[in-house]
């Protein structure tokens, strides 16, 4: 008989941050590509989408891109390695 070992509350919660920044990295890239409306972000007081606003979102969703990679990394997500010095660092 095999038992399932249940999972940490460290990967629980890693998991459930990676899927969240993942939802708003989308969201982020539909938005620079223009596909949302532009007035769902930037507070609602922009109307048109500007080349700024595009790398300002692109820009917005590599660096949430980063740190899902560091919250998977500390969680034990990519696999069984140990995190790094760096990922320590940083989280």
């Amino acid at each position: 008989m095999s038992t399932l070992s249940k999972p940490s509350l460290n990967r629980i919660a890693g998991i459930m941050a990676v899927v969240l920044f993942g939802v708003v990295i989308i969201l982020l890239l539909l938005l620079a590509a223009g596909i949302l409306p532009v007035s769902m972000a930037w507070g609602g007081r922009r109307t048109v989408l500007t080349t700024g606003l595009r790398f300002a979102s692109l820009g917005a969703a590599v660096v949430l891109a980063c740190f899902a990679f560091v919250i998977s990394r500390w969680a034990n997500l990519v696999g069984q390695i140990p995190p790094s010095t760096l990922i320590k660092v940083t989280s």
